[in-house]
Order: C-alpha cells, then sequence, then structure tokens
C-alpha cells in the first residue's frame, strides 16, 4: 500500500493493548517476521502463492529459524537443503515455532552452502503439508497458551526452486533485513503491553484499598 514504517508501528501499539499476549504475538509472527522478506525480496510467482493468501487471510505462517542448540545464534542452525537437481532437499528441525501446528507455510532459514555462516544461508517457503515435515509436537508453555508453538522436523523435504531462493547468499543485505527487520515493532506492541500490565496493577490496587476482598479475589 506504501505506508510508510509508523503505520506499522501504530498497529504493533495497538496490538500491544490486546490483554492477551499470545493474540499480538501470534498476528506479529505472521504479519512482521515470516512474510516481510517474501514481500521484498520475493518473486512474482513466490509471492503470488504465499504472499497473497497470507495478506488475505486465507494462509497462515509461520518462521522457521530457532533450534533446539540455536535459539537466538542463528549462524549456529544445523538444518540443511542441499540442492538434488532443480530442487532443494530439506533435512532437520526447527523448535520453538510460533504458529506451527496451523501454519500453510514455513519461512524456513537453512544452510545451503560451506563456508562463512554469514554467507551460507537461504530462506525457503516451505509448504506445510509437503511430504517429509512432520509436526512432532505442540509444546506446552507456561504462558502464551492462546499461541500454539512447535517442534518441526524435516525428513528428505523436497521443495521446487522457485520457492527455494527467497533470500540467499547472492543477497547479503537479505541476512540483516531478516534480523532486523521485525525489532522496532515488537518494542512498540511491548511498551503498550507494559503499560497495559501497569495499568491493571493499579486498577488492582485502587479495589483492594476500596474493600476487604484478596488479591487472588480481585485478580478473578
Amino acid at each position: 500500500m506504501g505506508l510508510d514504517y509508523s503505520y506499522a508501528a501504530v498497529m504493533a501499539e495497538t496490538l500491544g493493548r490486546i490483554r492477551c499476549g499470545a493474540i499480538p504475538m501470534a498476528i506479529g509472527v505472521h504479519t512482521d517476521m515470516a512474510t516481510p522478506a517474501l514481500a521484498r525480496y520475493g518473486s512474482d510467482e513466490v509471492r503470488r502463492e504465499f504472499l497473497a493468501p497470507s495478506i488475505s487471510g486465507e494462509f497462515v505462517s509461520c518462521l522457521g529459524v530457532s533450534e533446539t542448540g540455536a535459539g537466538s545464534d542463528v549462524d549456529s542452525i544445523k538444518t540443511w537443503a542441499k540442492k538434488d537437481s532443480d530442487d532443494y532437499v530439506i533435512n532437520g528441525g526447527k523448535m520453538w515455532t510460533t504458529n506451527g501446528t496451523q501454519a500453510d507455510w514455513m519461512c524456513l532459514l537453512a544452510n545451503t552452502s560451506e563456508g562463512s555462516p554469514h554467507k551460507s544461508k537461504t530462506l525457503i517457503c516451505a509448504p506445510m503439508k509437503t511430504k517429509g515435515i512432520n509436526v512432532a509436537k505442540k509444546i506446552r508453555k507456561i504462558g502464551m497458551m492462546a499461541s500454539n508453538t512447535a517442534q518441526i522436523f524435516f525428513d528428505d523435504v523436497r521443495v521446487p526452486p522457485y520457492s527455494s531462493d527467497l533470500v540467499s547468499p547472492r543477497k547479503p543485505s537479505a541476512h540483516f533485513f531478516l534480523n532486523n527487520s521485525w525489532a522496532g515493532k515488537i518494542s512498540a506492541s511491548s511498551h503498550a503491553f507494559i503499560w497495559g500490565l501497569i495499568s491493571l496493577s493499579m486498577n488492582l490496587l485502587k479495589l483492594r484499598r476500596s474493600s476487604s476482598c484478596s488479591w487472588v479475589s480481585c485478580m478473578l
């Protein structure tokens, strides 16, 4: 739509006012983590297949970056996508994948070459119904229960070439984009959410002062 960054910041702040933190988190992964690289770097063909239905609400997306041995340390991921003819064949696994149990496709980061970890990775659009993708389990968390989180394995998952060169070593600016594109929006959302918690706490304090209710009964 050609809107500037301020519109995205306002949306993130508005989502941050939702009292259930899992909802803005699930939406934010879809709008600000899994799809921006596709919107910026994807070919017309891959945008038609994945981005258009994601915008219309037909598709839900997830981001496949974190692994059991590589959370914030993106350079240490072990998932590989190796060339076989024109296709990529993916093997490995992803952990703590928000929207993972209900997503239609994953924006997947995988190693595609040897050498520098900063230049050896590619973002791939992987349809979640592809043979070999196994949603192993839904992870039970302490909080954010309304947002599903999954562990996912890839066993000889074959993806066609049109969806497997979304962001690659030939596009060096994309690595920086992947790691930094959502930081400001998360900050805006967190800022609003924190103020919501402060406001809720103040209301509980006022309620407790004006009655004899316990903390537990006041919160209920």
